[in-house]
């Protein structure tokens, strides 16, 4: 993962991820750069460490559901964040399941997915 030669060619995931992600911004929008960025970091992770393309809409849903994620884990360091996360109708339980789905979902794909490249790799698929 860590090998010089694989560092060596992060560099141009960088500058790939980035063009591409430029290019697909419009002339004159507003955008959360924020968000944008995260998706980009997303992307360039996944490609260099892990050899998978994320597209922008799994990249976006991925982030969504992570910044959801993590405002929850501070609710739940509040003193009864615990008790509350039992009651299932409230609207903040149930961003934060949908949200555990949604990154489930992304990480179990990415992970069969690589095993597939993996057993094909070694000439077992």
């Amino acid at each position: 993962m860590f090998l010089p030669k694989r560092i060596a060619s992060y560099g141009q995931i960088v500058v790939d991820k980035t063009s591409m992600m430029c290019k697909e911004w419009e002339e004159g929008s507003i955008m959360d750069i924020h968000k944008e960025m995260m998706n980009l970091t997303l992307r360039i992770i996944c490609k260099s460490i892990m050899n998978y393309e994320i597209d922008s809409e799994e990249a976006s849903k991925f982030s969504s559901a992570l910044e959801v994620s993590k405002k929850y884990f501070k609710r739940l360091q509040h003193p009864i964040g615990h008790i509350l996360d039992h009651f299932e109708i409230l609207p903040e339980v149930s961003k934060s399941r949908e949200s555990v789905k949604t990154l489930d979902s992304i990480v179990y794909q990415l992970v069969e997915d690589r095993k597939k490249t993996i057993s094909i790799d070694d000439g077992v698929g």
